[in-house]
């Protein structure tokens, strides 16, 4: 059963304060998610309520140890990048993973529709190293597909070529 539906009252087990924007045409709330301690936007756009309680569910309660710590040593790198050239980012140089998430906030988890049998979405926010762009984090099947700058990232399913994109 398909609950995209536009005038149809949903609910979430993990998303709070759920609405549909008639405007931009997608579900927004928000939830708490544990590994990054933040309240997050969410954004449900063509993929269902329950795919989206999956993907929460996946971040919050099923992420390998490895690959969250993984995440952060790569938000460390972009965020080394910026601070080694810039004297004027008052960030210390070599952070370490856990104060990398002092200098990100407004983070949002954009979830769309699956094109695979697999869980897949993207983390935007805004970071204290790069503020035109932020940084995007892309998460498919278990994998770590790219950190970065956001840069028009929004495509779980995508192959993204950037700097910042880590291979397996």
């Amino acid at each position: 059963m398909n609950l995209f539906k536009k005038n149809k009252k949903v609910s979430s087990s993990v998303i709070n304060n759920l609405e549909f924007d008639k405007k931009a045409n997608f579900y927004k709330g928000v939830t708490y998610i544990n590994k990054f301690k933040s309240e997050c936007e969410v954004i449900i756009e063509g993929a269902t309520i329950e795919y989206a309680d999956k993907c929460i569910n996946y971040l919050n309660e099923e992420i390998e140890d490895e690959i969250f710590a993984q995440i952060l040593e790569y938000l460390v790198k972009y965020c080394n990048y910026y601070v080694e050239d810039d004297p004027y980012i008052d960030i210390p140089v070599k952070l370490s993973k856990e104060e990398v998430l002092d200098y990100i906030k407004d983070i949002s988890i954009q979830i769309y529709k699956p094109e695979r049998e697999t869980i897949g979405f993207v983390i935007l926010g805004d970071c204290a190293w790069n503020i035109e762009e932020g940084f995007a984090i892309v998460i498919n099947d278990n994998k770590i597909k790219y950190v970065g700058p956001n840069e028009k990232v929004y495509n779980p399913w995508a192959e993204y070529d950037c700097i910042f994109q880590f291979d397996d």
